[in-house]
């Protein structure tokens, strides 16, 4: 009887540590790991002169982001992503092009969407690129 108990103890937990809520208390892809992924995938080598942001948490998929002239909808198919801004001229006056990026907190997948604004947001994001300034 005692490993028939132990047995469906340890399938309950296997069952609970996979499913959608469990998961979601603990992101797999944490801030740190993000800005380690837009940085090895979009700024490896030279990236010019570029301005990153990072906003402070999360943003649910489908969720949408305000800028002067439009709204940026975070990816659908992501259940969250953290949100990057990468001004691509910071010393041009707006309009000029930028990245909205997305990196879902559960794959780490990126998404990118070109804009010509900054978010609305950008006044809370943490600047994180380049570091010196």
């Amino acid at each position: 009887m005692p490993i028939r108990y132990s047995l469906l103890c340890l399938a309950i937990l296997a069952m609970l540590a996979t499913s959608p809520s469990c998961t979601a208390a603990f992101p797999q892809i944490d801030r740190e790991a993000a800005w380690e992924k837009v940085h090895q995938e979009l700024l490896s080598g030279d990236p010019g002169v570029v301005v990153v942001y990072l906003a402070g948490e999360p943003f649910a998929g489908g969720s949408e982001i305000g800028s002067w002239m439009e709204s940026i909808t975070v990816p659908s198919e992501f259940e969250s992503a953290w949100f990057f801004f990468i001004d691509d001229a910071p010393d041009a006056n707006w309009e000029h092009p930028c990245r909205y990026v997305f990196v879902e907190v559960e794959t780490g997948a990126i998404g990118i969407i070109s804009g010509s604004t900054p978010p609305d947001t950008l006044i809370d994001m943490e600047r994180l690129y380049p570091e010196d300034e």
